[in-house]
């Protein structure tokens, strides 16, 4: 995981593993704590097993009109909204990032190539383009980017870093899924955001899958819902024998 000079190449258990550069100096903040959130209803439930439902295809989650700052939304428990863009190499790997160590949740951890909160104002697919951009380096625009939106889920977690004690994360996450340009497919060649993003690497989709099946701690956990919509969108984009599915 990091940031090399050399490109790396996939080695026997298919991983690509480089140091990226990182673009800024000195230390940063993981993110803007006053930032403004647009706060959203929460999900419906199962009434048998009480797990959240997908939205109806063209539905968007139920807005409220009102706003918190995110330190406030994470110790409240609101529900507001994020985007996860997912970026492949077209042979069954997909970019993770590992989580700087300033991050209000999940700090360390391996998680989606890109990935933001949406600000107060912002519309989904801008923050994906502008995430993608402020923690790779790379210039993918937003009708790119929001022609490859696959799902809207609901996802709640809690827990509790050194940095900002506990938290409470409700959010609906849109995803998006597409191939990397060329590149970022040595990522020796991506910028990293600092304070944002400690490390990235290509991992085999099928490895990330098991890992969230057995609910390894070194990754951001997903729920069914969301492990479902990636995995489909994969298949879709032709990867479905690297996953096993055909």
């Amino acid at each position: 995981l990091a940031a090399a000079s050399a490109p790396a190449r996939p080695g026997a258990h298919g991983r690509m593993s480089a140091l990226a550069r990182v673009r800024a100096a000195g230390p940063v903040p993981g993110q803007d704590l006053e930032e403004p959130f647009d706060l959203y209803g929460p999900p419906a439930c199962d009434a048998a097993t009480g797990e959240p439902l997908p939205l109806a295809p063209g539905a968007q989650p139920a807005a409220l009109g009102t706003q918190k700052p995110r330190k406030r939304v994470h110790a409240d428990g609101d529900w507001h909204r994020s985007v996860h863009v997912w970026l492949h190499d077209g042979a069954g790997a997909l970019l993770l990032q590992q989580r700087s160590a300033l991050k209000d949740t999940n700090p360390n951890a391996l998680d989606a190539s890109a990935a933001g909160h949406v600000t107060a104002g912002d519309a989904p697919g801008q923050t994906a383009a502008r995430e993608v951009r402020e923690e790779l380096g790379l210039e993918i625009s937003e009708a790119a980017v929001v022609a490859a939106w696959v799902a809207t889920v609901p996802a709640s977690a809690q827990g509790s870093t050194p940095a900002h004690g506990a938290y409470r994360c409700n959010e609906w996450q849109d995803l998006y899924v597409l191939r990397a340009p060329p590149e970022a497919l040595e990522v020796s060649g991506l910028t990293l955001g600092e304070g944002e993003v400690a490390g990235v690497r290509y991992v085999p989709a099928r490895e990330v899958f098991a890992a969230w099946d057995r609910g390894d701690p070194a990754y951001v956990p997903r729920r069914t819902l969301y492990v479902r919509a990636l995995r489909d969108a994969l298949v879709r984009q032709g990867l479905g024998p690297a996953l096993g599915a055909g």
